[in-house]
């Protein structure tokens, strides 16, 4: 027979509770610690980021100055922690790539 464990984890006689998911240097985990939920709210992160670049990209200013636009504020997001995303599953990616 298995001796009980218990649920209470503390610290310094302080109860820590225990969450669904928890947000640590920008990236999301889950209790099962897999990047779905990371991902999830990156695209949507990235929509927002894409939204309100609308504007400048659809002005007149020229390609060598939209380009460094979409590196610093879009691409360096999307590749932000992007080591985690290999061993994802393949439909995880999948959003991604249709942001």
């Amino acid at each position: 027979m298995r001796p009980k464990v218990s649920s209470t984890l503390s610290l310094n006689n302080k109860i820590i509770s225990m969450v669904s998911s928890a947000k640590y240097l920008g990236i999301n985990f889950n209790k099962r610690l897999t990047k779905a939920t990371h991902i999830k709210s990156k695209k949507i992160s990235l929509k927002l980021k894409l939204h309100n670049l609308r504007h400048l990209l659809r002005s007149n200013i020229s390609l060598n100055n939209k380009i460094p636009l979409y590196e610093q504020l879009i691409r360096l997001a999307m590749t932000y922690s992007i080591q985690i995303w290999g061993s994802t599953k393949v439909s995880n990616l999948n959003l991604l790539q249709s942001f």
